[in-house]
């Protein structure tokens, strides 16, 4: 019997030990978030989240919440199945993503994610692309800034919106069409 107790004190002894080795060495199985800065900037205008995005498995993840409202979408949270529902106010467009799930939903419809929806801080974060696209937007990514532009539908260009030809008149900017639209002095 003291035998047994021996080998079983003994297996139990190795068991912990090449446990603790495992952990101490990474080998358990984890989630690489790059944490470096990545800016969003959404029809030229720079986004502020609570929780900043990450960039995992290649793509950057934001938060929820936020980019749905950004693009105009309802938010819906089914805490039971751990389901973020996103849709227009007239629901033409309704998105479904699960946490930790590589499938998503566009109109019922099944896409394959190449990142997962996963919670960081309490924060659900999303592929943004995906969201992005799925509302017709189309998607940049500037490596030199690591910043995300998306632009919505119907949004000119950057010249559009900020024209090159600038004048100046008693220290005020004034681009061509601001300088047009002025009244004649007589």
């Amino acid at each position: 019997m003291k035998k047994i107790s021996k080998i079983a004190a003994l297996a139990l002894s190795i068991s912990l030990f090449l446990g603790s080795l495992s952990l101490a060495s990474g080998i358990t199985p984890s989630l690489e978030v790059d944490k470096s800065i990545i800016g969003v900037m959404v029809n030229y205008r720079h986004l502020q989240f609570d929780q900043d995005p990450v960039m995992m498995e290649g793509r950057t993840l934001v938060p929820v919440a936020a980019i749905f409202k950004e693009l105009h979408l309802s938010v819906l949270w089914d805490a039971e199945t751990r389901t973020v529902v996103g849709s227009t106010h007239d629901e033409e467009l309704v998105i479904m993503i699960t946490l930790d799930s590589k499938t998503a939903y566009i109109n019922g419809e099944e896409v394959e994610l190449q990142a997962p929806a996963t919670a960081i801080n309490g924060r659900t974060m999303v592929p943004v692309r995906f969201i992005a696209e799925a509302t017709g937007a189309t998607v940049d990514w500037d490596a030199e800034e690591n910043l995300v532009i998306i632009k919505t539908p119907g949004t000119g260009s950057y010249e559009d919106m900020f024209h090159e030809e600038i004048f100046y008149e008693d220290k005020v900017m004034l681009t061509e069409e601001e300088l047009l639209a002025l009244p004649e002095e007589e």
